[in-house]
């Protein structure tokens, strides 16, 4: 099968870091703390037919690493500002 779409610019925002806590059992004592830091990559894609969007999208999620999620989304002005 021949994929026909095309892929665009991409680009990494930056990481955000977040403190989390974890508490006792009905409690207000905290049990644990720690600090993540979130990675967002996004990846433009088109001329994405509803034919290939599947293929492109098992591929995708077959190879993420445990612990990353994926999100689809239609492209925003908002998303060149997030850089």
């Amino acid at each position: 099968m021949l994929l026909l779409f095309s892929l665009l610019p991409s680009w990494a925002t930056p990481c955000q870091s977040l403190d989390v806590s974890t508490f006792d059992l009905g409690g207000t004592n905290v049990k644990d703390r720690f600090s993540l830091n979130r990675y967002e990559r996004n990846v433009q894609v088109s001329n994405l037919s509803s034919v290939e969007a599947p293929v492109l999208l098992d591929v995708i999620r077959a190879s993420l690493p445990e612990g990353v999620e994926m999100s689809l989304h239609k492209h925003e002005e908002e998303h060149y500002e997030a850089r």
